[in-house]
């Protein structure tokens, strides 16, 4: 979420065009340190607990998943505004299908039909700002 802040701060910083080269330049070089010192505190937070760093890096390499079924009566445009939620949380619904309609077993009947979503993400991780080629992947 932090990230997110400072990389809007630096955008919005950018895009002001009333400022001089002198005046972009110092809130630059001022973004540059909140930036530096964010980093620095992250990195200082895995230092702190050793076994901090191993779990993050085997972050990389997880996946969570979640499913999410949606009636069949769903509209389109319902459909991608859940899915639109979904994917600002990070995740990737990439297998979307209809499920049959299975017998219920205690009552002798069937069940609706459904679309069921199947999304996954890798965890959060300070490590996935990290350029992949630097970590040998």
């Amino acid at each position: 979420m932090q990230s997110k802040f400072i990389f809007i701060s630096i955008l919005f910083i950018l895009s002001s065009c009333n400022n001089t080269p002198d005046e972009l330049t110092k809130k630059i070089s001022e973004s540059t340190d909140i930036i530096t010192k964010s980093l620095e505190q992250k990195i200082s937070n895995l230092a702190e607990d050793p076994s901090q760093p191993i779990e993050e890096v085997k972050k990389l390499s997880q996946l969570e998943y979640k499913v999410t079924i949606f009636p069949l009566e769903t509209t389109a445009k319902e459909m991608e505004e859940e899915l639109t939620k979904l994917g600002k949380e990070r995740w990737d619904c990439s297998s979307i299908f209809p499920t049959p309609r299975p017998q219920d077993p205690r009552t002798n009947t069937n069940s609706k039909p459904e679309i069921l979503a199947i999304c996954k993400r890798t965890p959060e991780t300070v490590l996935r700002f990290i350029p992949k080629s630097i970590l040998g992947r």
